[in-house]
């Protein structure tokens, strides 16, 4: 899955939410602009990357998502702990920025 994020309007959705084998934010942009739009839920973290609300990207599934997408996404949670990609705090994932169409962003 991933998070498609219009910095012009701050929409964003997840698109293919049932894959959960990625995890990226799609924007035309650097990685200020999308933490100027994600607001307080995210932080800057080293080179390309965001740490992001965990629950803010659980609130962007269906509310009348299966159970089962839960225990999936609590699943690739827990893989990406053990890779540290989830803070000390247990509360926000490393996520990072591809452009739309592939390439991700390295810009500081």
């Amino acid at each position: 899955m991933y998070v498609v994020l219009d910095l012009r309007t701050g929409r964003m959705g997840l698109a293919e939410v049932d894959d959960f084998n990625r995890f990226h934010i799609e924007a035309e942009g650097d990685r200020r602009d999308v933490l100027r739009v994600l607001g307080a839920e995210a932080r800057l973290g080293r080179t390309h990357h965001l740490w992001w609300s965990i629950e803010a990207v659980r609130r962007l599934a269906l509310e009348d998502r299966e159970p089962v997408w839960d225990e999936r996404f609590d699943a690739m949670m827990a893989w990406a702990a053990t890779q540290g990609w989830i803070d000390e705090a247990g509360t926000h994932v490393q996520v990072h920025i591809e452009r739309p169409g592939g390439g991700i962003v390295t810009t500081r």
